[in-house]
């Protein structure tokens, strides 16, 4: 048996590195017998985890296999080894073996030779304490695509075929505490009955697949219903579907509880990754394309048979000659997902490496080797590292909370159409401007597209330079660095909102501008001006239009009860209000691209046209094909091209989007 010890120079301040603090060691080998440690598979019950790791030895061509135990989530760890007659079926194929906990005790199952006398799965009941092994007598039956976990402990596998070719699917529960097994076999016609990719959302209760993707023949999806043993699938020809690369293995991703088939285009070091879905209907849609970035999809880390996922629900987007990246979709699109891809506080150092030897191992994802999701948004994280040059190696688990944020550098994808919603408009000038300034991130970074928007359509006596200096805002809108210009700017857009000018060349100074004082800032001085300080700068904006200098508020109407001489009305086309400070505003519907409405209760602008009528208050920023920011502007759907504007993609951004 490999002894196993804790290594005192494997973390801490006296170590090659440091471990972070929430990271504790799962093992550390004292012997170099170890050619590579790879964690097969983990599986979880309660406080209780069990991480099975399938080691070679330099000494022979026999498979070592060793499980590794936790009953508090991963605070402490015992370990056993499997009874070597236990593997003598394995033979040199790790990854045709799993892990199972269910009602308190361990399952181990592995996979034999089909040609072999002996049932092609194989499963042993395993002692938590000594690590003997009972094999129990179960149905014989070939190994399936995907397990899926079921809430009362047994397994349900979606099978490609079975033993008998009596059906393209077949699906089959087994519960290792009893040895039974039953069959569920699905009809199928067509293209849709060759489909070598299906997952399960819930458990086994249904399962959906996409036909491996081939030049000229139609993709096709299928939805199994295992209630009624039903089975529903819709195709659609070329070239309704994107233009994906048969030259890569395409995979599945859930948005939701909506399938999508994930696929890789490109030429050698310039990948990309895309996300489409077939959603069914009359007719079949398809949808649009979500870009996971670059690289490609990666298929290499999967466990064989069982085909469980390394990374949880996440996808591994391969990056060439460097670390790879998680992705996810989330409700509002494609996501990237971070966790630390080391154990230690640097990640630079962290593992040995020489050029002589291999060093540390990687699976795409740094160290990470294994990521386990719990309960509340947390997630079990497992990381593989070699110690020193003698190949000695340890492996690691941290607690970890992902960060999530926007994938960068997608591209869109080959002949790509942009689906937008029926009614949507192109975006006008100030739309434009605005959608630009939100792509910059400069300023105060609350002051986002839709607050952009209301800056500039609303004008009082407070602002009586608001024309001028929206003039001056679109014409700087054409890329960041003239954006920036007017923050650092001698004579920046603040001073022609007060109505102040410009010295020669349109620069500085400001006319109005005066030594800034901060006990001065939002009263009035002695010629009754408003004393105004944006940024830390003093402009002067001299009351007209019958208002006077209010402290604490700006230009107003003079007397406590000045407004109601002012009801809401529309005035010239806009809508005209009066504030609790006595400020009259006008609001200007032209640039709403509306009109401004009255009743005998409000006074609005109103769109002039009900297509592609949206809320604000619901339909937020968004990207469409990942090349058009669409949102909600004064009620009707807006779109823009991010090419139009300079940038080469629309991101997410928190809860909404923006061109980047």
């Amino acid at each position: 048996m490999l002894a196993l010890a804790l290594l005192p120079s494997c973390g801490g301040d006296d170590g090659p590195w440091k471990l972070r603090p929430n990271v504790t060691t799962v093992l550390s080998s004292e012997a170099a017998i170890i050619d590579e440690t790879i964690i097969t598979d983990v599986d979880r019950e309660g406080d209780r985890t069990v991480l099975l790791r399938p080691s070679s030895s330099t000494q022979s061509t026999f498979i070592y296999v060793y499980l590794s135990l936790s009953d508090d989530l991963g605070k402490t760890w015992r370990h056993l080894q499997v009874p070597r007659e236990v593997m003598s079926e394995l033979g040199g194929d790790t990854h045709q073996i799993g892990v199972h906990l269910e009602h308190g005790k361990l399952y181990l199952m592995l996979s034999r030779d089909i040609g072999s006398h002996l049932p092609a799965w194989a499963v042993f009941d395993i002692d938590l304490t000594t690590g003997a092994a009972t094999e129990l007598v179960i149905p014989a039956t070939r190994t399936g695509w995907f397990a899926e976990k079921r809430p009362e402990g047994t397994l349900r596998y979606a099978l490609a075929s079975n033993l008998f070719g009596a059906s393209p699917l077949t699906l089959f529960e087994f519960d290792p505490a009893t040895g039974t097994g039953s069959y569920d076999e699905f009809p199928c016609t067509g293209m849709g009955c060759t489909t070598p990719m299906f997952h399960s959302v819930d458990g086994g209760e249904t399962w959906d697949g996409y036909t491996q993707v081939q030049p000229n023949l139609p993709v096709c999806f299928t939805h199994w219903d295992v209630a009624t043993i039903k089975a529903t699938q819709v195709c659609v020809n070329r070239p309704a579907w994107p233009a994906v690369d048969y030259n890569y293995i395409p995979t599945m991703m859930f948005r939701g509880t909506t399938p999508y088939m994930a696929w890789s285009t490109g030429t050698h070091g310039n990948e990309q990754a895309y996300a489409t879905a077939l959603i069914p209907g009359n007719p079949t849609k398809v949808s649009e394309t979500l870009m996971l970035g670059p690289g490609k999809i990666s298929t290499g880390f999967r466990t064989g048979s069982m085909v469980r996922y390394r990374f949880a629900s996440f996808e591994l987007i391969e990056k060439p000659g460097g670390i790879g990246y998680l992705a996810r979709l989330a409700d509002a699109g494609p996501e990237r997902v971070e966790f630390p891809v080391t154990p230690c506080v640097v990640d630079e150092g962290c593992g040995f490496q020489d050029d002589g030897f291999e060093g540390t191992p990687t699976f795409g994802y740094g160290q990470v080797q294994w990521i386990l999701p719990l309960e509340g948004g947390e997630y079990l994280v497992f990381y593989t590292t070699v110690l020193d040059a003698h190949g000695k190696q340890a492996i690691y688990m941290a607690h970890e909370r992902p960060r999530f944020g926007p994938i960068t550098g997608a591209v869109p994808p080959p002949g790509a159409t942009v689906d937008l919603p029926a009614g949507a408009q192109p975006m006008n000038e100030l739309e434009r401007a605005c959608a630009v300034y939100a792509g910059c991130g400069l300023f105060d970074p609350t002051y986002d597209y839709k607050s952009c928007l209301k800056q500039w359509i609303t004008e009082d006596a407070t602002r009586p330079g608001l024309v001028a200096a929206r003039a001056r805002f679109i014409a700087a809108a054409t890329s960041c660095p003239s954006l920036s210009a007017l923050a650092t700017s001698s004579c920046p857009l603040e001073c022609t909102l007060s109505g102040g000018t410009c010295g020669p060349g349109g620069t500085g100074p400001c006319s109005n501008e005066v030594p800034y004082v901060a006990g001065n800032c939002n009263t009035c001085d002695g010629s009754g001006n408003f004393q105004w300080c944006p940024g830390q700068r003093t402009f002067e904006v001299a009351c007209g239009g019958g208002t006077v200098c209010s402290s604490g508020y700006g230009c107003a109407l003079p007397g406590s009860n000045a407004c109601l001489a002012y009801p809401p009305a529309c005035v010239s086309g806009d809508v005209r209000t009066c504030s609790a400070s006595q400020q009259l505003t006008l609001e200007d519907c032209g640039l709403e691209g509306a009109m401004c409405e009255a009743s005998a209760t409000t006074v609005s602008c109103v769109p002039t046209s009900t297509q592609g009528a949206c809320s604000p208050a619901t339909y937020g920023m968004q990207c469409v094909s990942g090349t058009h920011l669409l949102t909600c502007a004064y009620g009707q759907i807006r779109y823009v091209a991010c090419s139009d504007l300079g940038y080469t993609e629309c991101v997410r951004q928190g809860t909404g989007a923006l061109c980047h």
